[in-house]
């Protein structure tokens, strides 16, 4: 059997026949009608091969017909695909003012990207390095004479200038604000219930009991010195981080958050920093909603002032 006949033979017969009538050569396998529409009324061959739907869409849009990689496609001027093709043929899709097809990018950073409208990479890995050397310094050092203060210098006044002075934004872009006070107020009357039914059986344990039985004598009242301490840490993971984070990384920013805030934890009861990261994750979770630090800093101090309470009556 002829060739001809052969290939006629894999589309539909109306067009098998306009073709043959015209002397238009026979489309390769698997072309869809409206590319073949699109390159009869423009006076085109069929193309070698399918082009992929992103690029087909790309070039639709621009008012483009699909790609051809032959003579035919260079002589009507065409631009030819961007991927894997010659310098020439780049030159050519330039000078003719259609844009290259994007990479295929993730919906939640494209997404991200285009709210923002700028890229911020370099912000995100500030936001890690910065708080990954306040960890590391406070753990080997004493700058004050009690950790709380430290705390308060490495995690809350160190992450505000560099808020301040390197990004050039606001702090309230980084939950440093009331937010959403109303869901603050009601997610924080929850927590606060949950987390008193837990420590009732939790802080009654013996390792509860010896860390958190015999509260620390300071210059100031233990829960003001505890207030002091946790402010800082909430606003480094809760505040700078999260929201450094989260332009990049989306929802993910959220758990992200939450493993350094766990590894910080290391030395404390064992049942506790292993429940941080799920616990760290809720705080993360209550500052995204309110857009603020300030409602998990109120669920963190509760909790720590209800397990000493807890663990020294208990003792």
């Amino acid at each position: 059997m002829h060739l001809k006949q052969l290939l006629a033979r894999r589309e539909f017969p109306a067009r098998s026949e306009a073709r043959r009538s015209a002397g238009v050569p026979f489309p390769p396998r698997n072309e869809s009608p409206a590319r073949s529409e699109a390159l009869r009324s423009a006076g085109v061959p069929s193309p070698a091969c399918s082009a992929f739907p992103v690029r087909s869409k790309a070039r639709r849009s621009a008012g483009v017909p699909s790609p051809v990689r032959s003579e035919a496609r260079r002589s009507a001027g065409v631009p030819s695909p961007p991927r894997n093709e010659f310098p020439a043929r780049s030159e050519a899709r330039r000078s003719a003012g259609v844009p290259f097809p994007a990479r295929r990018e993730s919906p939640v950073r494209s997404e991200a990207r285009r709210s923002a409208g700028v890229p911020c990479d370099w912000k995100a890995v500030t936001a890690i390095v910065v708080s990954t050397l306040a960890l590391a310094v406070e753990h080997y050092h004493f700058i004050f004479p009690h950790k709380a203060y430290d705390r308060l210098l490495l995690y809350l006044v160190l992450p505000l200038l560099v808020v301040l002075l390197v990004f050039r934004e606001s702090p309230a872009r980084y939950g440093f604000q009331v937010g959403d006070w109303k869901a603050g107020l009601a997610l924080t009357a929850a927590g606060c219930a949950a987390m008193t039914l837990v420590m009732l059986f939790v802080a009654r344990t013996g390792a509860f009991r010896s860390y958190y039985g015999h509260p620390m004598h300071t210059a100031i009242p233990w829960p003001l010195d505890a207030a002091l301490d946790l402010f800082g840490w909430e606003f480094l993971f809760r505040g700078f981080l999260l929201f450094a984070l989260y332009p990049i990384c989306g929802p993910y920013a959220i758990l992200l958050q939450a493993v350094p805030f766990t590894i910080a934890h290391f030395g404390k009861p064992e049942l506790e920093t292993l429940s941080c990261i799920f616990g760290g994750s809720a705080f993360g979770y209550v500052a995204w909603r309110t857009r603020s630090f300030l409602y998990p800093f109120l669920i963190h101090w509760f909790l720590v002032i209800i397990t000493i309470l807890l663990a020294t009556n208990c003792s």
